[in-house]
């Protein structure tokens, strides 16, 4: 559960991405503003990374605080993309890291002790966790959830993005900007949504016999 700190820290966040976005539409680039930006989005993201935890549901508080952010950093990359031609070098590496197409994969379980149900994905706009790397996550995610797993995998197309935590982050260490998180690289995580997934992308993975 997040605190009021973590949750005043995270709207903060989200009030500078959109800060940012106005100023950019106004104003010409000046490398010391992005740099403050990707300082705000990797406190965003330390609480996310620090205080998400597998099979269990965030407070509806933190849900739209969340979802706030999110969306606010969807819209930064996406008026980044509609003018592309006027970034600066260092915005279009950050539009470069952060934004990502491709293959992407989630785990679904529960963290009751108990469950023997099979678990579907449910078509939902909420941001959530994914990873690009399913089998480097899977021991992880078999300690934290019991019951059968499901597996699900997605594409994501050109005309699409996820946000990508891992490249945010070699963007900010090989530009020197000190951030609040350390990337756990086995999870490789990728926030995205959850669309309608075809069921030839559903694998179920029972319980192991012990």
């Amino acid at each position: 559960m997040f605190n009021d700190g973590d949750i005043e820290q995270v709207e903060h966040a989200t009030e500078e991405i959109d800060k940012y976005i106005d100023y950019r539409a106004k104003n010409s680039f000046q490398k010391n503003f992005l740099r403050k930006l990707c300082k705000c989005i990797s406190v965003g993201i330390s609480i996310w990374c620090g205080d998400t935890y597998i099979g269990e549901q965030k407070d509806p508080k933190e849900l739209l605080v969340y979802q706030q952010f999110f969306c606010k950093l969807v819209q930064l990359i996406c008026m980044m993309e509609r003018n592309s031609i006027h970034l600066d070098r260092a915005e279009a590496r950050f539009l470069k890291s952060i934004k990502y197409n491709g293959i992407i994969y989630r785990y679904l379980g529960s963290s009751d002790h108990n469950n023997r149900s099979r678990i579907h994905p449910i078509t939902c706009s909420q941001y959530v966790s994914w990873t690009k790397d399913k089998d480097k996550i899977y021991p992880y995610i078999r300690q934290k959830l019991y019951g059968p797993i499901t597996l699900i995998a997605y594409d994501i197309d050109e005309n699409d993005f996820g946000i990508d935590l891992v490249g945010f982050y070699d963007y900010c260490c090989s530009n020197e900007i000190r951030i609040s998180w350390n990337s756990r690289r086995f999870e490789n995580e990728v926030v995205y949504q959850t669309p309608q997934i075809s069921e030839d992308k559903i694998a179920f993975i029972e319980d192991e016999v012990e």
